[in-house]
């Protein structure tokens, strides 16, 4: 488990979210569900739908 930042009492973990368009997001989410809604958030909507969601370990962030 990778934490990135602590927040109170939550951790929270690092995730991309891609969209449909090659467009990539990086968020700092308690889980994946927060980290899809941080993501539509912060892009436009013409960046389309999120495709896929992933977790982010220490060794893909060096």
């Amino acid at each position: 488990m990778t934490t990135i930042i602590r927040e109170g009492k939550a951790m929270l973990k690092c995730y991309r979210v891609w969209f449909n368009d090659g467009t990539a997001v990086l968020v700092d989410a308690r889980n994946e569900k927060d980290a899809r809604i941080m993501a539509r958030d912060l892009v436009d909507s013409d960046y389309g739908k999120i495709i896929k969601t992933e977790r982010l370990t220490s060794d893909l962030l060096k």
